[in-house]
């Protein structure tokens, strides 16, 4: 009977795998199909591991089997598994127990309010404050991967848009302290790096910090924006750290957390941004930390993130006139980002980083080239001598799912270049008589509609990695519609659109061959 069980486990995680959304829906209509595997939990240790990733498959994201589960008693056995076995020795069970508790919880506040109303939570909490007193800069692989996977069910918890005050206050406070034990612990997570060159943990522990800070009890305490970490030996405000290790990290998960947090730190606090930009032209290496080869796309995937770090700091602009001046070998940092954007945009559709790239790269394009007649001029004569801008926004169906975001970015780059004033050399009436001529002003302004739209119907959560806020981004969107809409008429339900410009010059930007302009989202 062990064989069969055993076996007929393994062939059942395998059709999961196979097909996780059509075996989930068959299987909720058998009535053991939770409890079953559940008993299992306290067999032998083979079937209890299998039954440990098939549990995986049954309550991802499916709140009826995650309520079933947490009826049968799936708590207990989780807790069982991780208070009692060995961390060393048996940390991949420990590792799956805590995924299952995590996919129990997610997005189900029901599960969140059985567990945190139980003393489980209170005993999860002083077990992870016991791992993270005894991590230090020789933690192993082991205790690595459990302290990432205990930092997944404290993200399931944060990372749910309406958790009610009293999870919330369990989160963010102890019956000793009126300061968060969270807080304490993530930040001392994330000074520490794992041998190896192991970032998992620490990466986890950003992304918590991230959602922690947007809770009202932490935000009303200042806990996170007003902490230090120690970078380089010395105390440095956490922000300024968070960029510091974005700009220095070359682990892509670890540094897509702390660019997140960076980014979505900075873009209120005008007095850290003045702290961060001084920081960074006191740094002797900061133009190697921003430049760098632009044939390899993993190396094209670490600059934009670190040129995205940089956006907030655009938001004044004396602080952005400084970034237009960072120079490395003769190119600007603007010109830089052209070609980052310009290798991106060839490599769409065959790599799968190449979108981040391209969405990195038009955002920080963006809010440094906005309000500044001089860096569109520079931006201008970049794309003159690399054209990519008029084949993005003619193009169809080469950018998946980022597609509509993508050309609505690039069409609010070419719009700001639009309201600048004409310089001696350049003027940016030419690309728009050649935006109207090869992509035309309907699609093209639709394309501005639709990151309209976006930013108008959705928390900013849901754009450009939900690190940009709605009303800055807004505010950039708006400017460039009064261009094409000077007195907000509308005709039929939309904008009427400026009179056209004569051209006053051969087309700027080199056109491609003749493609029919793409439908407007």
């Amino acid at each position: 009977q062990f064989h069969v069980k055993y076996f007929g486990l393994q062939v059942l995680r395998s059709i999961f795998e196979a097909n996780q959304g059509f075996c989930q829906q068959q299987s909720l209509k058998l009535p053991n199909c939770v409890s079953g595997p559940l008993k299992l939990l306290s067999e032998q240790e083979v079937l209890r591991n299998e039954s440990l990733l098939l549990l995986q498959c049954l309550v991802f994201k499916s709140k009826l089997a995650q309520d079933t589960a947490v009826r049968k008693g799936c708590l207990d056995s989780i807790f069982g598994i991780y208070e009692n076995e060995d961390p060393m020795l048996n940390y991949a069970v420990i590792e799956d127990g805590l995924t299952l508790l995590r996919y129990v919880m997610e997005d189900n506040l029901d599960s969140q309010a059985a567990f945190c109303m139980s003393d489980k939570f209170g005993r999860f909490l002083r077990q992870w404050q016991t791992r993270v007193s005894c991590a230090n800069v020789d933690i192993g692989v082991e205790q690595s991967r459990i302290l990432s996977s205990e930092m997944g069910v404290i993200f399931a918890f944060l990372s749910s848009r309406s958790l009610p005050k009293e999870i919330q206050d369990m989160l963010t406070k102890t019956p000793e302290q009126d300061s968060s034990l969270l807080v304490r612990l993530l930040l001392a997570l994330v000074q520490i790096q794992g041998n190896l060159n192991d970032y998992t943990f620490s990466a986890s522990a950003w992304d918590c910090l991230l959602e922690l800070s947007r809770l009202p009890a932490v935000q009303q305490g200042n806990d996170v924006m007003g902490a230090k970490i120690r970078i380089q030996g010395q105390l440095a405000p956490i922000q300024l750290g968070s960029m510091y290790i974005a700009l220095t990290s070359r682990d892509a998960v670890h540094q897509m957390s702390c660019m997140r947090f960076c980014v979505r730190s900075l873009w209120r606090d005008t007095a850290m941004q003045d702290v961060c930009v001084k920081q960074l032209f006191s740094s002797a290496n900061a133009s190697t930390l921003l430049f760098g080869n632009t044939r390899v796309m993993a190396e094209l995937l670490c600059r934009s993130r670190c040129l995205m770090c940089l956006a907030p700091l655009c938001m004044k602009s004396e602080n952005r006139e400084k970034l237009q001046s960072i120079q490395h070998n003769g190119s600007s940092l603007i010109a830089f980002c052209s070609a980052m954007l310009s290798k991106a945009i060839l490599e769409l559709g065959k790599v799968p980083e190449a979108a981040e790239v391209a969405l990195n790269c038009t955002m920080f394009l963006v809010f440094i080239t906005q309000d500044s007649p001089k860096a569109v001029a520079v931006f201008l004569k970049s794309i003159s001598e690399r054209p990519f801008l008029v084949s993005v926004l003619v193009s169809s169906g080469q950018f998946g799912d980022n597609e509509a975001i993508i050309k609505g970015i690039c069409s609010l780059l070419v719009g700001i270049s639009m309201t600048a004033s004409p310089s001696p050399t350049i003027d940016p009436a030419v690309l728009e008589d050649t935006i109207k001529e090869k992509v035309g002003l309907t699609n093209f302004l639709g394309h501005i509609n639709f990151l309209a739209e976006q930013t108008a119907s959705f928390d900013a959560e849901h754009l450009f990695n939900g690190v940009v806020p709605v009303d800055i981004f807004a505010s950039i969107t708006s400017k460039v519609k009064s261009r094409f809409y000077p007195g907000g008429a509308q005709v039929g339900g939309a904008a009427a659109p400026a009179a056209p410009q004569a051209a006053l010059a051969p087309p700027l930007v080199p056109i491609p061959s003749p493609v029919a302009p793409a439908p407007s989202p």
